[in-house]
């Protein structure tokens, strides 16, 4: 993560940051969905998921990894 980056987000930028590194860390990859309808996700790269509304991490997030560690 970029300091120059991190420096222009806001709190709750930040926080989807450091959740979307967090899915990275336990195994989970970037995934090409939006955040429309159920595929709200921290994963996708980029900042479309600062346009998901609410917190994550969101089910599909939660699926995935469940679907690695069951």
């Amino acid at each position: 993560m970029s300091t120059d980056t991190m420096a222009s987000l806001t709190t709750k930028q930040k926080k989807r940051v450091m959740v979307h590194e967090a899915g990275h860390a336990y195994g989970l990859h970037h995934v090409s969905s939006s955040c429309s309808g159920s595929s709200k996700n921290m994963m996708s790269q980029g900042t479309a998921k600062f346009n998901c509304s609410g917190n994550g991490p969101y089910t599909d997030d939660i699926n995935g990894w469940e679907a690695i560690y069951e």
